[in-house]
């Protein structure tokens, strides 16, 4: 079992239709819209984490915020499109949401991250920068269940290395979740659909300027910010719009990603995988037998 990732110009997609596969692997996650076209992984449900009850806080007493709480990962892919260093979804934002509550304007973006990077000495504080913006040490958070993230409307679903399994957790919170746009996806994403079970947001292009920063830096910032006040002004004209993609991402949620639906999830996709091998059963026993020769097996 593995999970199929890309990291730059060195990382390796198992499923990547242009390698000479033998058979398809079984992954966690794969990815689309990526040169070569997309993955050939057959996708399986990962079981660690997983929604283990539904979070529920009266809408009128949310905060009207957008909400983030988590280590630091990244896949890497966006420095190159960005032209900026460590262009990662959650570094990004969390110097953003740090700028703005320093300047006393943290109105649309609470994110924040609950470690150092990896590059640093393990202090209190993360010095990043972001493009030609001033460094900003930014302060480490207190990790946050994901019970507690109810008390805010709009909750950030951020890729980390690759789409981090937590989309399925938020699902189970009655707050409107605002999904990164990424290549990377998990078995259940074509269930779901934008507008019907959340709002997308991350340029997935941006203008090019002939430098660093600028306008490729105005292209994340318009983009979260627009987010945000998109997401505003829905609730203010349609209601009911917002608390029907809540409704369908909870219920979604409560029916079909538990881990008895995983589960059966999971036989289905492994009998369909052996029925593609018809001496499947011959190879196993051969396998198995081997191994106990060996001494791997009781």
């Amino acid at each position: 079992m593995c999970s199929s990732t890309i990291t730059g110009d060195t990382g390796m997609r198992l499923g990547d239709p242009r390698r000479p596969l033998t058979v398809p692997p079984l992954s966690f996650v794969k990815t689309r819209g990526q040169p070569g076209g997309e993955d050939l992984d057959i996708l399986v449900p990962q079981l660690l984490y997983l929604p283990r009850a539904l979070y529920n806080s009266p809408w009128e007493t949310k905060k009207d915020i957008a909400f983030f709480r988590g280590k630091y990962t990244c896949s890497h892919m966006w420095e190159q499109l960005y032209g900026l260093r460590d262009a990662c979804p959650r570094n990004a934002l969390a110097y953003m949401s740090e700028r703005d509550r320093r300047a006393g304007n943290a109105t649309a973006l609470d994110v924040g991250l609950t470690q150092t990077l990896p590059e640093t000495r393990p202090e209190s504080s993360i010095p990043y920068r972001l493009g030609e913006h001033p460094q900003l040490d930014l302060p480490i958070v207190p990790k946050v269940s994901i019970g507690r993230h109810a008390p805010h409307k709009w909750l950030l679903n951020l890729e980390g290395m690759v789409c981090a399994y937590r989309l399925s957790q938020l699902m189970a919170v009655n707050s409107l979740i605002l999904h990164q746009r990424t290549p990377y996806f998990e078995y259940f994403y074509r269930s779901i659909r934008p507008g019907q079970h959340f709002l997308e947001f991350w340029n997935t292009t941006v203008r090019a300027d002939g430098g660093r920063g600028g306008s490729r830096l105005l292209g994340i910032e318009e983009d979260v910010y627009g987010a945000v006040e998109a997401a505003r002004a829905l609730e203010q004209t349609s209601p009911g719009r917002i608390h029907g993609m809540v409704r369908n991402s909870q219920q979604f949620a409560a029916k079909l990603l538990t881990l008895r639906m995983r589960m059966r999830y999971y036989r289905a996709a492994l009998l369909g995988y052996k029925a593609l091998f018809p001496d499947m059963d011959e190879y196993i026993t051969r396998y198995i037998a081997a191994a106990r020769k060996h001494g791997f097996l009781g």
